[in-house]
């Protein structure tokens, strides 16, 4: 396992306990203990000759850098709400544009495309064009670090576009955005 693969699996088990015992405690110690015991418990604990980490890396090698931002913008102290539904609208057109078709829903597929070198161009200047919005920041960050990871090699994968999705964040942003989607039309037909 990576160095890029233990730091990703580090965060996305940390944050989500951390807020989770937000929800029973403010007490930061206890916060960070119940987090960083569940990080060390899933790297030190086996489970029939297996560490525990290794039955989330059987269903994902590792975090896409976009899951690993959005849970650090997460821990952030007052995260945007306004940025954050913008990275989940983001995540879940990038994921609805490369993952229906990459599973045989059509004769092309686009997510074999990030193993030329023309996606990176593409990648870099959306993230050049979201630098310049301030809105946009944490989709910024998003897509020059996955383009980084990329470029210098830090995970397993060849693909640039490992580096940017994982069918988690999809999974995320995907819930996020239908939910939101429901809310919206059920608040305008009320109006009605």
């Amino acid at each position: 396992m990576s160095l890029f693969s233990v730091a990703g699996w580090a965060v996305t088990l940390f944050v989500p306990i951390w807020l989770l015992a937000g929800i029973w405690t403010v007490s930061y110690p206890v916060r960070l203990s119940a987090a960083a015991l569940t990080v060390a418990a899933f790297f030190a604990i086996e489970l029939n000759d297996l560490a525990l980490i290794g039955y989330p890396r059987g269903l994902l090698s590792e975090p896409s850098i976009g899951l690993v931002a959005y849970f650090l913008f997460l821990l952030t102290p007052r995260p945007s709400r306004h940025q954050s539904n913008r990275f989940h609208y983001a995540a879940f057109l990038v994921g609805i544009l490369l993952y229906p078709m990459a599973l045989g829903l059509g004769a092309f597929d686009p997510y074999a495309l990030g193993y030329h070198p023309s996606s990176a161009l593409v990648v870099a200047a959306a993230a050049a064009a979201a630098w310049w919005c301030p809105g946009l920041r944490l989709i910024a960050v998003w897509l020059t670090s996955a383009l980084l990871a990329h470029t210098f090699q830090i995970g397993d994968s060849d693909n640039l576009f490992d580096y940017i999705l994982d069918p988690v964040l999809f999974s995320l942003a995907a819930i996020r955005v239908i939910r939101r989607s429901f809310t919206l039309v059920v608040s305008i037909h009320a109006k009605h």
